[in-house]
């Protein structure tokens, strides 16, 4: 006989997604603040603002490329998982060795090299958000 899911059950299950939900909006929101905050916030800029080509700037093509490796890596990582024969199972060797590099790349992701608007700024921040999406997708695919 199947067992009840109930109102807690389902309370309990579903909270899982949160955490899910703070590091998916961490680069769609804090991630923009923190480098492109308002003018009255009193921070300054730490990556230009200006339109480079087509409507789009610097900071919209770093989260383009960020998203183009995240959907590079998803079949790759779901592939992998599948065919994993880890002695700890197809998917909790991806989750337990993906979290500590995952956590790096989205602490990094709040230390850019300069402290002003910088060239250097932006390369840094596609390249850790590239990190940080490629082991997203790492932690999370074989989970889902």
């Amino acid at each position: 006989m199947p067992q009840k899911f109930g109102k807690l059950r389902q309370l309990i299950y579903s909270n899982g997604n949160g955490g899910f939900s703070v590091m998916d909006n961490l680069f769609g929101v804090y991630l923009v603040f923190f480098f492109l905050p308002p003018k009255e916030s009193g921070l300054s800029e730490l990556i230009d603002n200006q339109t480079l080509f087509f409507g789009l700037t610097a900071m919209g093509l770093i989260i383009i490329f960020g998203r183009i490796i995240d959907s590079i890596a998803d079949p790759i990582i779901a592939n992998w998982s599948d065919n994993s024969r880890s002695k700890m199972g197809r998917r909790k060797f991806f989750v337990v060795t993906g979290a500590v590099p995952l956590a790096i790349t989205a602490v990094l992701l709040f230390f850019p090299p300069e402290s002003g608007v910088s060239i250097l700024n932006a390369l840094y921040v596609a390249i850790i958000l590239g990190l940080y999406f490629f082991f997203y997708t790492y932690f999370m695919t074989p989970y889902l």
